[in-house]
């Protein structure tokens, strides 16, 4: 009635007259089971085969590796875990090959024994993506990436990294398709959004020579008459200029003093280009809000580029016509004669002959000739040649039939004839008058001059005479 175990560590028990195999060590079961049919002559303790174990102290039967475990042998070893980087999402492994490699790019963080795909982690620089419903890990967009480490915040919650931080831009991932690639949607005010290749998504900041203003636009360029910063802010590079937002763009309006919008109204439109250019040489804008130049008026020049006002032509100068790029082409007034300390003038005709002058057209061209004596008004150096009437200021009225031949080129006063009473002095041109024939004269005859009194007459000057006799 003495026996001994074959299998160490099973425990038998008397049972009427039969010892019973009560249970096995670890590894082993109790054969026949116990739903099988009993016979104790087949009684022991039998090693689990491929896919099954017994953990247990006390062996009664095997169960099934667990998922993510295998068992190749009919042996008492327990189910072997899955190597790292693999798993397997069923019971009773038996082979190794059996656990399922990770999809590419993914891993188990160095885990052995993992039971599903989802234990598989894309790494770091990748995400997951179900495409035809099967788990792969693609390349995260660098838009997509945690700053300053390759976790890709696609596969986080609400975007948001390890530090907090939640990565730019609107992300749609088409949640319930079979291929959930994520896209970028959009990026907000201050960010280009860049589309393509897919693992180059991103919303970049928009450098300091960019503005942004409407994100579905992107960034634009700065143009020279503004100074940008990136984002929708900007400031005008023309103190003055008014800027205003025309859908993607800023569009310059109007500009200060001196200055015109560039492009102008008739050129082709860039908004890259435009700023406010100061008038050219012969332009100017005097409007507080300036659109475009003007050609600098009649009696004005300009010789600069900048944004000053046209300049009067100096006092005694002219110029008749528009857009004057320099101070030489005013032109000087004719030989005696100035504008009276006017500045600006815009014809020769505000040259006025200086007193003792009058004026005469000679070949076209005014010039100033001096007045003859006669046509002197009393008094003051007054020509009253180039008076309407040859009435004086003082109302008076010069002495004499005085011709200005007009019509013909050389329009020089000559002196026709003169009153009774007067005798005519023809020449010189300038001396020219209709002179009070003396007391010791008479005038009868206004062709013939003053005649000498003789002895037997009484004589003023005139054609009244008394009789000495």
């Amino acid at each position: 009635d003495v026996v001994d175990v074959a299998t160490a560590g099973s425990k038998w028990v008397r049972n009427g007259s039969v010892f019973r195999l009560e249970h096995c060590p670890t590894g082993n079961r109790v054969h026949p089971a116990a739903d099988e049919v009993f016979d104790a002559t087949v009684q022991e303790c039998v090693a689990c085969g491929p896919g099954l174990e017994c953990r247990e102290a006390a062996c009664l039967e095997c169960t099934a590796c667990g998922a993510g475990h295998y068992k190749s042998a009919s042996d008492a070893s327990l189910c072997i875990a899955c190597p790292v980087d693999t798993y397997y999402n069923d019971t009773g492994a038996t082979d190794c090959d059996l656990c399922t490699p990770c999809p590419a790019f993914s891993s188990t963080g160095n885990e052995l024994g993992q039971r599903a795909i989802d234990n598989c982690t894309c790494n770091d620089g990748f995400y997951t993506v179900i495409s035809n419903g099967v788990k792969e890990c693609v390349i995260c967009p660098s838009g997509a990436l945690c700053p300053g480490i390759s976790v890709c915040a696609l596969d986080r919650e609400g975007l948001v990294c390890p530090d907090g931080s939640v990565v730019v831009g609107n992300w749609s991932r088409r949640s319930g398709t079979q291929e959930d690639v994520a896209t970028l949607q959009s990026c907000p005010v201050g960010y280009r959004m860049v589309e393509a290749p897919a693992e180059s998504q991103a919303c970049k900041l928009c450098g300091d020579t960019e503005y942004h203003i409407d994100p579905a636009a992107g960034c634009q360029q700065c143009p020279p008459g503004l100074v940008c910063n990136g984002t929708d802010v900007v400031d005008v590079a023309t103190a003055g200029s008014k800027w205003v937002r025309n859908g993607s763009v800023f569009r310059l309006e109007h500009c200060p003093t001196g200055n015109r919008v560039h492009p102008a109204a008739d050129e082709v439109f860039d908004a890259t280009v435009q700023e406010c250019v100061a008038c050219g040489p012969g332009l100017e804008c005097r409007e507080a809000a300036c659109l475009e130049c003007t050609a600098c008026g009649a009696g004005h020049y300009k010789s600069a580029s900048d944004a000053s006002l046209c300049i009067a032509c100096p006092v005694d100068t002219y110029y008749n016509d528009t857009g004057a790029t320099d101070c030489d082409l005013c032109t000087p007034c004719p030989a005696f004669s100035s504008t009276g300390n006017e500045l600006g003038q815009r014809a020769i005709d505000n040259c006025t002959c200086n007193d003792g002058f009058y004026t005469v057209i000679s070949n076209g061209v005014k010039e100033c000739v001096i007045c003859p004596s006669g046509a002197l008004c009393p008094g003051i150096s007054v020509c009253a040649l180039d008076r309407e009437g040859l009435v004086c200021p003082d109302g008076s009225v010069v002495v004499g039939n005085w011709s200005r031949r007009s019509g013909t080129q050389e329009d020089v006063a000559t002196l026709q004839s003169c009153p009774v009473g007067y005798r005519m002095v023809e020449a010189p041109a300038e001396s020219q008058a209709c002179k009070l024939c003396g007391d010791t004269e008479y005038h009868i005859d206004p062709a013939a001059g003053c005649q000498q009194c003789p002895p037997g007459l009484v004589c003023n000057g005139t054609d009244v005479v008394d009789v000495a006799t």
